[in-house]
């Protein structure tokens, strides 16, 4: 991936002020009116979505 990126003349640790390569990884949380983030699998989301006011 690093070289790809690099070809491409992304420099990735440039941005990141490191060399470290870590791409961040995008997520959806859901937050219950507790303030607890509950462990759920992606079948799980939209019936969760739907309690959301």
């Amino acid at each position: 991936m690093e070289r790809m990126m690099a070809a491409a003349g992304v420099d990735v640790s440039a941005a990141q002020d490191n060399d470290a390569w870590l791409l961040p990884i995008p997520a959806t949380l859901i937050v219950g009116g507790d303030g607890v983030i509950p462990r759920m699998g992606i079948e799980d989301m939209p019936a969760a979505r739907r309690c959301v006011p």
